[in-house]
């Protein structure tokens, strides 16, 4: 292969597109999040429908994880701010799980304290996740 001196491809288009999904789905999980907020500060849905949107924002973050730790063997990712988005996602699964426990429990009026601090732990994690790939996202 003319200009190619190793056996492996570059991935470097593929490594951006995951980046650019990324940053769209952590987006997308804050819009989620934000309609969760606004539907329990007038708490007039049963603890159902908060519970089947904290699943949903559940799900989002799994594959959210489950994309960046794709990227995380990366040449181009820097081992500290992998570090910091492990602990990031860690104080989210924390989030999450008191919230799980609170609709389990029944105690929906804690929820909005609750989505709260789940919506200040997602926007540290989202600025983290910008800082580590928006510069991969543009390849």
């Amino acid at each position: 292969m003319a200009g190619k001196t190793d056996d492996a491809p570059d991935r470097s288009n593929e490594r951006a597109d995951v980046a650019r999904r990324i940053l769209e789905l952590s987006g997308t999980i804050t819009e989620a999040v934000d309609y969760m907020l606004a539907k329990l500060v007038p708490m007039r849905e049963d603890i159902n429908v908060y519970a089947g949107i904290i699943k949903e924002i559940g799900e989002g973050l799994i594959s959210l994880e489950g994309a960046v730790s794709a990227l995380s063997a990366s040449p181009d990712s820097n081992p500290e701010d992998m570090r910091r988005l492990d602990e990031g996602y860690d104080s989210l699964s924390e989030c999450m799980d008191a919230m799980v426990d609170a609709c389990i429990d029944g105690r929906i009026a804690d929820l909005p304290a609750l989505g709260n601090v789940l919506k200040e732990s997602l926007t540290s994690y989202c600025g983290g996740l910008s800082r580590s790939f928006r510069s991969m996202s543009i390849m």
